[in-house]
C-alpha cells in the first residue's frame, strides 16, 4: 500500500509540484496524488499577489 497525500492548489503551484512527486510528512513519505481544499476555507481574490488579513 502507498501512502498518498491530497494538498492545496496553492502548495502545490508554489513547490511547483507534479502528481505522483513526493513529500514528506514527520519522516513519513507520501505520493501527492490529488489537489484540493476545504470549501470552507476559500477566499476569492483578484489577483494570485492579493493580501488576506489574518483573522
Amino acid at each position: 500500500m502507498v501512502d498518498t497525500a491530497i494538498v492545496l492548489p496553492q502548495y502545490f503551484k508554489a513547490n511547483h509540484l507534479r502528481f505522483d512527486d513526493t513529500i514528506l510528512v514527520n519522516q513519513l513519505k507520501l505520493y501527492i496524488e490529488a489537489v484540493g481544499g476545504d470549501t470552507q476555507n476559500i477566499y476569492p481574490t483578484i489577483y494570485d499577489t492579493d493580501f488576506l488579513p489574518d483573522v
